[in-house]
This record gives structure tokens, C-alpha cells and sequence, in this order.
């Protein structure tokens, strides 16, 4: 009887043994994200071969005091502690993921639909079309309107909602950052208007890969004091919405625009980038 239960505390105790120690074996993909029973498990140097073929397992350095995954097959990535960024990896998350601060997308964020055939996005719209827009004079100068970029894309051109007046003037239209530094243009010796109260639209001297979630700030220079453009009336638009003139710029000549963060009426194109 004694020797029995001797025998089997030992098989307890030995299994204890082998499930406490759990060894990570190449060959076997391991659950993701955090493998409890290998947290912890203690390596002096990278091993890639553990990384074949599955995406993890996840470990603990303990001469880096840095966890070590396996972002993709046979190579390591580094995680300089617990809660420090990941860095030089392509992959997905196999769950959700969660971020509990603000997160910045340096390298922006990818359209969903990638197949869509035409991409455009547009300045302010008053909901409802409740403020009709004001139709404006050209004047020598440059006029520019605050522009909400939600995704990567590379752009051709952009657009400008003429007046009901289109018979002698010329318009230029640009794109800048949200610094204000114009990154393009369309031709700089333009096309006469053309199409009353209609978009008109002019393809940039080149495409342009723009990033997003991003402010941007698109524009029109016309050439002439005849011609006519709609642009946000009064109460068309939010008091922090950006819009400005200069008259410092002469045809054909553009220059960089100081952004703005209010709104004055008059001065802001209802314009488009596609």
C-alpha cells in the first residue's frame, strides 16, 4: 500500500515537472499573444529556428531584460520591456487590439477598399446644404480652404466650384500641408474657366501620395478681377474652420500659405482633391 502511493506521488509530482517546464520547441506554433507557460522562459541569445513556423512563441530575456517574439518566421523582434513599442514588423493582430493613449500613424492609414475606382475628398460641407455658399470676385491673390484627409492616397488633382461668372480669368489650384508649404500645383499657366457654377478640375503638374488622418489646406490663385468662385457664406461654416487670402502672390508665382485656424467668410473655395 505504501509503495503505491509513493509511486503515485511520484508520477503527480514528475508530471508537475513536465508541465512547469514546458520547453519551447521549434516546429510547433504556439498560441499567441502572451503563451502563459513561456513567459518567463529564460534565453541567452536570439534563436530564429524557434520561429518555424509559427508566429510566436513569446519569451523573456534575461541578460536584454527585453521579451522576445517571433513577428514573422525565423525572424526576432524586440520589445524593450512589457509596455514599449513594437518596431520593423509586418504582421496582423490574430484579436483585437486595444490602445488605452492617443496613437499617432506615422506612416498613415491604408484605404479599406483598395479596389474603389475613384478617390476624392472634399472641403467642409454644411449639413444639409442649410448655408448656401456666397459667390466671390477674383481677386490677384491666393485663396485656400481647410481640407480633412482620412486616409493614405495619391492624388491627381483638385477642384474648384466656379460662379456663375466664367468668362476671362484663370484659376491655378494647389495643395499644401498643414505647415502651409504648398506640395502641389496645377499647371502654372493654367486654363481659362470654363462651366458656370460647376466644378472645374485641373490635374497636378504630378500625382501626390498624401497621408492620413491628416489636415491639409487646398487653394486657388486666380489671374484676373472678373470671374467668379463660390465659397463659404457666413454661418456656412465652423468659426475653427481654416480659411485665408493672401495677396502677397502673383500669377503664376505661388507661395507657401501661413495656415489659419479660423474662419472668414468669403475668403474659404469650396473646392475637392481626387
Amino acid at each position: 500500500m505504501f509503495n503505491r502511493i509513493a509511486v503515485s506521488l511520484s508520477c503527480v509530482c514528475l508530471l508537475a515537472g513536465v508541465l512547469s517546464a514546458q520547453p519551447i520547441t521549434a516546429g510547433i506554433d504556439y498560441p499567441a499573444p502572451y503563451p502563459v507557460p513561456f513567459v518567463g522562459y529564460t534565453v541567452s541569445t536570439s534563436d530564429p529556428a524557434l520561429c518555424a513556423p509559427g508566429l510566436s512563441p513569446i519569451n523573456f530575456r534575461s541578460d536584454l531584460a527585453q521579451y522576445k517574439f517571433c513577428s514573422t518566421r525565423n525572424v526576432w523582434s524586440i520589445i524593450n520591456g512589457s509596455n514599449a513599442a513594437v518596431t520593423g514588423t509586418t504582421g496582423s493582430f490574430s484579436s483585437t487590439l486595444s490602445v488605452a493613449g492617443p496613437t499617432t500613424l506615422t506612416g498613415g492609414a491604408v484605404q479599406s477598399t483598395v479596389t474603389s475606382p475613384f478617390t476624392a475628398f472634399t472641403t467642409y460641407v454644411a449639413p444639409g446644404n442649410l448655408i448656401a455658399p456666397t459667390t466671390v470676385t477674383d481677386t490677384v491673390g491666393e485663396y485656400w480652404s481647410q481640407i480633412f484627409i482620412p486616409t493614405n492616397a495619391t492624388l491627381t488633382g483638385a477642384c474648384l466650384l466656379n460662379g456663375s461668372t466664367v468668362t476671362t480669368d484663370k484659376h491655378i489650384v494647389f495643395l499644401a500641408n498643414a505647415a502651409g508649404t504648398i506640395i502641389a500645383h496645377s499647371n502654372l499657366t493654367s486654363v481659362a474657366d470654363s462651366g458656370a457654377s460647376q466644378y472645374q478640375c485641373q490635374a497636378f503638374t504630378a500625382t501626390i501620395a498624401v497621408t492620413g488622418p491628416q489636415a491639409y489646406f487646398v487653394g486657388t490663385q486666380p489671374n484676373g478681377t472678373t470671374d467668379t468662385f463660390s465659397a463659404y457664406a457666413t454661418g456656412g461654416a465652423p468659426t475653427n474652420y481654416g480659411t485665408g487670402l493672401t495677396t502677397a502672390a502673383t500669377f503664376g508665382t505661388l507661395v507657401n500659405i501661413t495656415p489659419t485656424v479660423t474662419f472668414t467668410t468669403a475668403e474659404g473655395p469650396l473646392m475637392s482633391v481626387y
